[in-house]
């Protein structure tokens, strides 16, 4: 990324989250290569090399206001996840809002149904 790219994503990140919103999400991932030492000898043996890695999502086609930056960091300072299981999530979801923000899905009775396998 060029110093001008950057530069222009932070300006933008900003903007949006002084006005409480975000349009752009954080992949962060921990990263683990192994290096094998082709030719082995003294002192030279493999390697793990570990570090991590951050992809910037840029959220196009979203309403403004979709998405609540408040309401997400409210939810990280009061450790609300340390409670959070799979249906208390399946439960918290708001299928209507997803329906409204997302421009090409179905209606919203279609979001909740689940099909066999």
């Amino acid at each position: 990324m060029s110093t001008a790219d950057l530069s222009e994503l932070q300006e933008h990140v900003q903007d949006t989250t002084e006005r409480g919103e975000a349009n752009h999400s954080k992949i962060i991932a921990k990263m683990q290569e192994n290096s094998p030492v082709y030719e082995h000898g003294l002192g030279r043996e493999n390697q793990l090399k570990v570090g991590t890695a951050c992809t910037t999502v840029h959220l196009l086609d979203c309403k403004p206001g979709a998405f609540n930056a408040a309401d997400h960091i409210g939810r990280v300072m009061q450790q609300a996840h340390q409670t959070m299981t799979t249906k208390n999530v399946y439960e918290s979801i708001d299928w209507h809002h997803n329906w409204r923000v997302a421009p090409n899905s179905n209606s919203p009775a279609s979001l909740s149904t689940t099909y066999p396998i």
